[in-house]
């Protein structure tokens, strides 16, 4: 479309209509080509984006040649362009203005514009936001605060928030609330006002999973962000990701949305640029008596996007590096130049009729190797996901093979019991039984998983826990069970987009093996272990089934922490001893303890086993109490649930190394029978 000189032009669902009433219209534009500029207002109820930035209704913004024109924000993108084309004549650098002359030989200068933006000169093609605001991206996921003053820059000074910039004034681990919080080091906002006069756009990248589950009230946190900048006294940009998904570190949803869309056009150089963050990898005692760091997810993110990483205290406080401890599983340095099968020389394709039975965790690559492979030669495809059950599953292999199919059985199959269903089902029909067994390990499996989760909307996302179920109902298959071959496939993935590729062959997965090792302090309150598990993704596996009572001569009292006298105390640690009241010397285990214990593996519960063999402590089913059913009620509010997902979840939670509830009550059981 071209724009007359200082002629209104109208944009209505990208037609130029000339002048039509406003209340119909959507975005006007004025273009002045001495000024070589373009002012475009928003009309319309809709948001109009200029380089990824909002604009309000009945306010006008400049453009200049090459900025991006949104109608609505972020979608029908149009692009200023002069003909003929300006070039950088003058820069004036007096009150950082800009002014700009075409080109007497009607040619753009495209290395001298490259050059200046990469040594942030004082040419700015993006216009400082004259007044804080708010953004809401993807139905919530990301939430983008951009304070005043913020001007795009090449360079960009990122950092975390919690435990980088800021800190609880209490002294907990999780904020009290939305005014518990201080800037972390006094030298932070010294710092941060260094880089910003050294050319840097300072931006922070914080995850707050809290928002999505409704323990963080968003509007509270986005005063809490307001007033953490105002402290600050420099303009920030901050990202917040509200929840899971492509957003939440160590992902680079919102880095991709700060270079893509909220930078004013202005290509970052990453070579330039950095992020600072807490979540850094750090093993224990990394300084003297500090803890392990409860998540790399800072660090991860920083090597995903090629950026220079640096710890709070490396940054701040000019610390030398300390010792880190990366996983051990790396997407990136997958090898795909490997045998498909094992042995190598493995037929894959039979000429006779078969059952192949696949054996793998969820996200080893089964229905892909399936769909890939396989289904394209004519096998059938059943899979219990699909089907429902794994007696329609038999009941869709006999039909296959009486329709005189190959027939591949696209399930976990992790014991014998499992996978003895369908070599009884192909001896019936006088059919070979094949086993596939995925070598995917379970890291990759469970990075696999979050991968299809950020990818492909269709698929339910599937918890740690659901793999760790399976590794440990895992037997491996042998020709003893009726198979006539055991085949090993190793799992190569293919890619038809770049974009998916370099995606996945990124760190998705936040702590790895960094959490189950997570340690969580007996003398923190009950709300606090809550908010501390819940933030690490952590389910509840005992807290509303289960409590303990403590055994006495007399009687077996209820215990929940109420309710019995004389007072205790349960500040101890529960891989040394277990607890005691402080008036009779009794030992008492509350339910929040053995919960704590077994779900992140302070000590093995194998500790408890002797303390209740002993008839120093015993665990029975849950009773539900006026105390207990609040707790209740709060758990289901803070991890979003009902109270039949909420139990459903516990169900499959509660575990030594995944044991489920059923088996978890018969074992106690066991110990107060005999």
């Amino acid at each position: 479309m071209v724009i007359p000189h200082h002629k209104v032009a109208v944009l209505c669902q990208f037609i130029f209509v000339g002048e039509i009433n406003e209340m119909f219209v959507s975005v006007s534009l004025r273009a002045d080509t001495d000024a070589l500029e373009v002012r475009v207002k928003q009309m319309g109820p809709n948001t109009t984006g200029v380089n990824g930035l909002a604009l309000k209704k009945s306010e006008t913004q400049v453009m200049r040649h090459g900025d991006r024109l949104e109608i609505l924000l972020g979608q029908y993108i149009y692009k200023v362009e002069f003909e003929p084309p300006p070039s950088v004549e003058e820069i004036r650098t007096e009150g950082n203005e800009k002014k700009r002359k075409l080109d007497e030989d009607d040619t753009v200068n495209k290395k001298v514009c490259c050059e200046l933006l990469k040594k942030d000169a004082v040419l700015d093609v993006s216009e400082p936001t004259r007044e804080g605001e708010w953004e809401t991206i993807d139905n919530g996921k990301l939430l983008i605060y951009t304070a005043k003053h913020v001007v795009a820059q090449s360079k960009i000074a990122a950092y975390d928030l919690d435990g980088t910039i800021i800190t609880t004034q209490s002294g907990h681990v999780f904020p009290k609330d939305c005014n518990d919080w201080k800037i972390r080091f006094s030298e932070v906002p010294g710092k941060l006002k260094q880089m910003h006069n050294d050319g840097y756009k300072i931006v922070f990248i914080t995850n707050q999973a809290g928002i999505s589950r409704g323990s963080v009230n968003l509007e509270d946190f986005k005063a809490k962000v307001v007033r953490i900048v105002d402290k600050l006294g420099v303009p920030v940009q901050t990202f917040i990701s509200s929840g899971k998904g492509i957003y939440r570190k160590p992902a680079p949803g919102m880095w991709n949305a700060l270079v893509g869309r909220k930078n004013g056009g202005i290509p970052v150089d990453i070579t330039e640029s950095f992020y600072c963050g807490d979540a850094a990898a750090r093993e224990a005692n990394w300084a003297p008596k500090k803890k392990k760091d409860f998540s790399s997810s800072d660090r991860l993110m920083a090597l995903n996007l090629g950026l220079k990483f640096c710890t709070p205290e490396e940054h701040f406080l000019q610390q030398r590096p300390a010792p880190f401890k990366l996983p051990d599983f790396n997407p990136s340095t997958l090898n795909s130049n490997i045998p498909l099968c094992e042995p190598p020389d493995t037929k894959l394709i039979s000429d006779a009729k078969e059952v192949v039975v696949l054996v793998g965790s969820p996200g080893s690559g089964k229905t892909f190797f399936a769909s890939t492979y396989l289904v394209p030669e004519g096998y059938h495809h059943v899979n219990r996901d699909t089907l429902g059950s794994w007696q329609k599953c038999i009941s869709a292999l006999e039909a296959a093979l009486t329709a005189g199919k190959s027939v591949v059985i696209d399930n976990t199959n992790p014991d014998r019991e499992s996978r003895q269903r369908y070599i009884n089902a192909a001896r019936k029909h006088g059919v070979s039984c094949r086993c596939f067994v995925l070598k995917t390990s379970m890291q990759h499996a469970k990075h696999n998983n979050k991968f299809r989760e950020y990818t492909d909307d269709s698929h339910e996302p599937i918890s740690d826990m659901v793999i760790n179920i399976y590794k440990k109902k895992y037997a491996e298959p042998s020709q003893d069970e009726g198979f006539i071959a055991v085949v090993k496939i190793n799992f190569i993935p293919k890619f038809n987009d770049h974009a998916l590729e370099e995606l996945y062959k990124m760190y998705l997965l936040e702590n790895l093996a960094l959490r189950n090792k997570l340690c969580v302090k007996n003398s923190l309150t009950v709300k606090e272990k809550i908010n501390m598990l819940l933030k690490f993704d952590l389910t509840c596996p005992a807290l509303p089934f289960l409590e303990v009572e403590m055994v006495s001569s007399s009687t077996a009292a209820p215990f929940m922490g109420h309710n019995h006298k004389p007072s205790f105390t349960s500040s101890y640690d529960l891989r040394k001893e277990v607890p005691t009241n402080t008036a009779s010397s009794e030992p008492v285990l509350t339910c929040l303890d053995l919960f704590a214990v077994s779900t992140v593996a302070v000590a093995p519960l194998s500790l408890l086993r002797s303390h209740i063999k002993n008839r120093n402590v015993r665990v029975v089913p849950f009773r539900m109490t006026e105390k207990t059913e609040r707790v209740w009620i709060k758990f289901c509010q803070k991890v979003g649930k009902t109270c039949k997902e909420a139990y459903d979840m516990i169900k499959m939670a509660f575990r030594e190394d995944s044991v489920s509830l059923t088996q978890g009550f018969e074992w106690f059981h066991s110990f107060e029978e005999g």
